[in-house]
């Protein structure tokens, strides 16, 4: 699930790394099987957590027709809050969509029909967060998701 050679690399291309403590460790587990807030993405990070994998597969297992059919058309859109800058959270955006798209191919392999012309993968950053009223510096998981929509309906929202 993580575009380019891993989670070292994704937080390198962010301008961290892992042992400066500038992103969280993915959850592992499933915070809503011990009654926590189950996160999709910690902040400041575009790697799924143990529980957006977990969403992923469960949201693949129902909708495998879907993802079967050459007929089919997936978007994924991915949003970041308005904490940091504007240019951070552009490619945290695109990041968390990118994992998000090859994280559903990685589940599906070969049952993955849907052709790359039909698959549109956005990256929003904060601009959907600024429109809405979202203050500067304000960290929202509200915005800090990706949607997955399959023929233009929403079946998954990863927060």
């Amino acid at each position: 699930g993580y575009i380019g050679d891993g989670r070292d690399e994704v937080l390198s291309h962010l301008g961290g790394t892992e042992g400066e403590g500038d992103a969280p460790a993915p959850l592992e587990g499933s915070g809503a099987d011990q009654g926590e807030q189950t996160v999709h993405f910690e902040v400041d990070d575009p790697s799924l957590s143990a529980d957006g994998m977990e969403a992923i597969r469960e949201m693949c297992a129902r909708h495998l027709l879907t993802f079967q059919s050459a007929n089919s058309r997936l978007r994924v859109d991915g949003y970041a809050s308005t904490t940091g800058t504007e240019d951070r959270n552009q490619t945290l955006s695109d990041l968390r969509v990118q994992n998000t798209v090859q994280y559903i191919r990685d589940v599906l392999g070969d049952d993955f029909h849907i052709p790359d012309s039909q698959i549109t993968a956005e990256g929003h950053g904060e601009r959907a967060a600024r429109e809405a009223g979202e203050a500067d510096e304000t960290e929202s998981e509200a915005w800090r998701k990706a949607e997955i929509r399959l023929n233009g309906e929403v079946v998954l929202t990863l927060h």
